[in-house]
């Protein structure tokens, strides 16, 4: 009853955001007038599905479509692979460099937004692959390997933003900062909850002054997990993000430069 006590709002939030999402884009995900709560879940899965499978078909896109719009279109596999492992070992230099040089930001997602940016599976694989690693180098406990889900959630929500959107430009790049921060720091705070009921596990630096002060004035643990995120979480994720796009415009002008010599 407590652990649901203090999740409740977190999903509550979820859902109605997704939902709303989904409906302001009524004319592709089929959504058409209010829902009951029964209805809205059965909604946001069905569209949520729907627009991960068209994420994934834009992976297929041709040469030519691809070269019309380089932040629209992601790049052919043979080079998201590569680009995925490469980018995941630049985020494990990032985190090694953190352990003898700790700042009050998380720094984990640089090189993950810069791989989103060249395509989905090379966001996934710098994702997914940065989180195991971290795990069997740091011997961090398997448990942590849960936070794998806030780096997928920036992956999806990157790609599913360059489908809408169709092009970034720089006032696309707040907006973004701000829907990582705020989704991020929602999913953070629940699966902190979750790891502290089940694990014990203790807040990270850069959030733990602020947690154990306002959890020391009853506020409950997934309040007091939130509140101190969202503030670190825009400032981290205003300098990932900016580092990521320039990474991403400059290295595209590099293969477009060397494929017309």
């Amino acid at each position: 009853m407590k652990l649901t006590r203090h999740l409740h709002p977190a999903i509550s939030i979820f859902r109605d955001a997704l939902y709303n999402f989904l409906h302001a884009h009524g004319t592709k995900c089929r959504i058409r007038g209010r829902h009951s709560k029964r209805a809205r879940n059965k909604i946001i899965s069905l569209s949520f599905l729907k627009l991960m499978l068209e994420l994934f078909q834009m992976e297929n896109m041709t040469e030519n479509q691809r070269a019309t719009n380089l932040s629209q279109f992601p790049y052919p596999l043979k080079w998201q692979i590569p680009l995925g492992l490469v980018f995941a070992a630049l985020n494990l230099g990032v985190k090694y460099l953190q352990n003898f040089n700790p700042i009050p930001l998380y720094m984990d997602t640089i090189f993950t937004i810069t791989a989103s940016f060249f395509g989905l599976f090379s966001g996934l694989i710098c994702a997914i692959l940065y989180h195991i690693s971290c795990t069997l180098i740091f011997h961090f406990d398997a448990s942590t390997l849960v936070w794998v889900i806030c780096s997928l959630t920036i992956v999806i929500i990157i790609r599913i933003y360059i489908k809408i959107q169709k092009k970034i430009e720089v006032p696309d790049l707040f907006l973004l900062v701000f829907l990582i921060s705020l989704i991020v720091s929602l999913e953070g705070a629940t699966i902190f909850t979750l790891l502290n009921v089940f694990t014990g596990y203790n807040e990270d630096s850069q959030v733990k002054f602020m947690y154990a002060l306002l959890s020391s004035n009853s506020v409950s643990a997934f309040i007091s997990a939130l509140l101190p995120r969202v503030p670190v979480n825009i400032l981290d994720k205003a300098i990932s993000v900016s580092i990521g796009w320039l990474s991403f415009v400059g290295i595209s002008r590099l293969v477009e430069t060397s494929k017309k010599m």
